[in-house]
């Protein structure tokens, strides 16, 4: 099973062991999206879309655990990623930043953590607490 750029063009133009298809879909990150510029017009695509966002709206009630893996599973994918938590509750950002940590932590000694991983580290001190539940509801897109 191959990933990244590399499945963009074994996708497109078939390899010995994968046939080529006739649309590519699903997001990725920066050389993804620049691979399926590549094929553009060869097969089908589902867009060139961006980096990835995400945003929680969570409050005091989330599981940390739950918040920091979701948070983690979009930054990883991609250097310019952005994964944002927003809470009324102080207690849940700073047990989620801690969390962040250590999943990252418990990634590396595993062997199973990205460049993307790493800089998502590097910005774990980031992050917004709303003083009641309004303003990040009304911020928010919505429920995907």
């Amino acid at each position: 099973m191959a990933g990244g750029a590399q499945a963009i063009a074994a996708m497109a133009y078939g390899t010995a062991t994968v046939p080529a298809v006739d649309k590519i879909v699903g997001a990725g990150g920066l050389f993804v999206t620049l691979a399926k510029r590549q094929v553009y017009g060869l097969v089908g695509l589902d867009g060139l879309l961006g980096p990835t966002e995400t945003v929680i709206v969570a409050d005091e009630t989330a599981n940390p655990a739950w918040v920091a893996a979701d948070l983690l599973a979009q930054a990883e994918h991609d250097l310019l990623a952005t994964a944002i938590l927003l809470t009324p509750s102080r207690k849940l950002a700073e047990a989620v930043q801690t969390e962040v940590s250590r999943q990252l932590q418990a990634l590396a000694q595993n062997g199973g953590q990205s460049e993307a991983a790493a800089a998502a580290r590097a910005r774990s001190g980031t992050g917004a607490r709303a003083r009641t539940r309004r303003p990040g509801a009304r911020r928010s897109p919505g429920r995907a």
